[in-house]
């Protein structure tokens, strides 16, 4: 278990490495209304981001390194079900975010997607999952990386 001021500190590397990784365009919320097994949970949300792929760069988009980057912090609702809190970069600005927002609530449950604004602190939101036992997940195609953060 890390201190307090350890944990500031943690978190504040996390937050300066993850931001200059893309221009962040979205920062959504998805929720399931149902109790969904993690690995599903993980299926539903990148059958939902190969939608915004395929909306951007057709359907042959990872065969020359196209995509969306993302970063998504896994929490458990009080309810004991999954919630994402997710940031997108990559080109989604052109897309309607409402349009995904129904998407997401069709097949899963309540999204909330809004325009991503630095100074709001969303990627400090996201990364104190991390020292909460959480994870955090990446992916982004421009450099290759793609990891999954634990505490």
């Amino acid at each position: 278990m890390v201190s307090y001021e350890e944990g500031k500190k943690l978190r504040q590397a996390y937050v300066e490495w993850i931001m200059p990784l893309d221009d962040w365009q979205w920062y959504c919320h998805f929720t399931f209304k149902d109790p969904v097994h993690p690995e599903q949970a993980n299926k539903r949300f990148l059958r939902f981001t190969r939608d915004i792929n395929r909306a951007l760069f057709g359907r042959r988009y990872g065969e020359n390194g196209q995509g969306v980057s993302w970063v998504r912090g896994q929490e458990w609702q009080k309810r004991d079900v999954i919630h994402f809190h997710v940031l997108y970069g990559g080109g989604v600005s052109v897309l309607r975010r409402l349009t995904y927002m129904d998407r997401w609530y069709e097949d899963n449950g309540i999204a909330r997607i809004q325009p991503y604004d630095k100074d709001k602190g969303a990627v400090y939101y996201m990364v104190k999952y991390i020292l909460k036992g959480g994870e955090i997940d990446l992916y982004i195609p421009k450099n290759g990386i793609q990891t999954t953060l634990l505490s």
